[in-house]
Parts: C-alpha cells; sequence; structure tokens
C-alpha cells in the first residue's frame, strides 16, 4: 500500500507527533516512519500543516477575546469583591503583556528600518 506524505503527516499528526502509533495506525515499521518523516519534503509538509493548525486556533482565540473582554468588564461590577480584585488584577497583567508586546514590535519595527 502507498503512503502518500499527506496520509503519513496527517496520521502523526493525529497520532499526538507518536511515530509508534503512527507505525501501528499505519501498519508499518516504525523506521519506516522515522526515515518518511526526516525526508525534507515530508519535514516542509509538516511544517506547513503545523502552521495551519497554529493559525486556526489563533484565529478561534481571536474571535473568542471579545466575549472574554466582555465577561472581565461585568466582574468588574460584581458584588463579591474576591471576584472584583481578581478581574482587576487580570486587567493589569493582560494591560503589562500587552505593553511589553507593544514595545518589542516597536523595537523590532526599528531594528528593520535600521537594516534597510
Amino acid at each position: 500500500m502507498k503512503i502518500t506524505d499527506e496520509q503519513l503527516i496527517t496520521t502523526f499528526l493525529a497520532c499526538g507527533g507518536s511515530q509508534k502509533r503512527t507505525a501501528e495506525q499505519l501498519g508499518m515499521s516504525k523506521v519506516w516512519i522515522c526515515k518518511r518523516l526526516n525526508r525534507e519534503s515530508a519535514q516542509e509538509l509538516l511544517a506547513k500543516e503545523r502552521r495551519r493548525i497554529l493559525d486556526i486556533s489563533i484565529n478561534k482565540i481571536i474571535s473568542l477575546n471579545g466575549r472574554a473582554v466582555e465577561k472581565l468588564e461585568e466582574m468588574l461590577y460584581s458584588k463579591n469583591e474576591f471576584v472584583v480584585l481578581q478581574a482587576v488584577s487580570k486587567i493589569f497583567s493582560i494591560t503589562q503583556n500587552y505593553i511589553a508586546t507593544k514595545d518589542i514590535i516597536a523595537r523590532l519595527e526599528m531594528l528593520e528600518t535600521e537594516k534597510h
């Protein structure tokens, strides 16, 4: 049975990146799986598929972000002081991360400008 790189990569990822489980699933030896996965074409396809999966996950997180912010805002008006404190703490933490990220991006842009 001929197994394409696409089938191999799909099975490999479905098996959680386990060569042993991939070999069992495809009815092939672990050595064969290892050799095929080390081929440049398989590595390129694996990297592409991982990027695709990551993009899907990131897009889902971004789409949920608005709802999360709304919930956090609702928590600010809770009658439970602990809940309010948790919301305030989370907002401060998120803000610090945002500022740090913006600073890193600005520095990277400055380096790119200097490079050209």
